[in-house]
């Protein structure tokens, strides 16, 4: 069963898509929630990464896929390019509002995780820092409810906006192999060069002790997004005594999605679920995560 919940007041487009899990749940018992940000380059929202959703809740999790502002959409929500910061506003922002509905989904509110697929997967990582790498948008009643996620999932993630883990000759927009798809362009429109704000948006410079366990994976002949973006990221984790597991494909292209039936990364759905045990299932009180 579905519903959608808009997450502005007033506003049709960005919404969330609330998926309960058919299987029932104990009275007494709350389900974990996990929200799930698909790619698209921060031209789309809605890329890969379809049918995660449904995968988490047909195993127990209340799934969320969630639409933020983009180059070109959802409805009639088109920001054009430099769309920097709405889309991390409408991510901290369905974070809250799923988080202050927990009573009423039956959810445990310290069990809501994060999934990004590619530029999906750097929107999910910049919840996961201290702060939002941005100011808070003023028309965000919310402020006071959490927008940390307890759990981080990426899936061949655009980690770091520094040039060096891009084509240096290309230009920020250019949709050229190894040049994130555009990402930075779409994102950060004209100040797609300033090395300040480069570095306030590259995740791995946002990593600290407390940040949450992250399972990530990507395939090393990915030539959209280089695999260094997720190595930089664990050694950050690492670095900082992150629980995290890392999972490298040798073979596969970019945005291979859940991949359940290709014959690249088709495992990897399967690790998460193993390497989130416990935390994955309906349970009385939020067991601490163990890894």
């Amino acid at each position: 069963m579905s519903r959608i919940v808009a997450l502005w007041p007033g506003r049709e487009h960005p919404c969330m898509r609330i998926t309960t899990p058919s299987q029932p749940c104990l009275p007494m018992h709350r389900r974990a929630a996990m929200m799930v940000f698909r790619g698209g380059a921060y031209a789309i929202h809605d890329g890969s990464g379809r049918g995660c959703a449904e995968f988490l809740a047909d195993r127990g999790m209340l799934a969320v896929e969630v639409e933020y502002r983009t180059v070109t959409g959802p409805g009639p929500c088109a920001e054009g390019m430099g769309v920097y910061p709405k889309p991390i506003h409408d991510a901290a922002r369905a974070v809250r509002v799923l988080r202050s509905m927990a009573t009423e989904l039956g959810i445990d509110p310290n069990r809501i995780g994060v999934t990004g697929f590619s530029a999906g997967g750097h929107l999910a990582s910049m919840l996961c820092g201290t702060e939002l790498p941005c100011q808070e948008a003023d028309d965000d009643d919310l402020v006071g409810v959490s927008c940390r996620p307890d759990v981080c999932v990426l899936a061949y993630p655009v980690i770091s906006m520094c040039k060096e883990l891009r084509v240096e000759t290309a230009h920020p927009e250019d949709r050229c192999d190894g040049n994130l798809g555009g990402s930075v362009g779409h994102l950060l429109g004209p100040h797609s060069e300033d090395e300040a704000t480069l570095a306030l948006l590259s995740a791995e410079l946002r990593v600290v002790q407390g940040h949450p366990p992250t399972f990530i994976w990507h395939t090393r002949a990915d030539d959209c997004v280089p695999v260094r973006h997720t190595e930089v990221f664990v050694e950050a984790l690492e670095m900082h005594g992150v629980p995290h597991k890392c999972v490298l494909f040798d073979s596969g292209p970019h945005a291979l999605g859940l991949a359940l039936d290709g014959e690249h990364a088709n495992d990897w759905s399967e690790q998460l679920m193993a390497w989130l045990g416990a935390w994955a299932k309906p349970q009385f009180a939020a067991p601490a995560m163990q890894l």
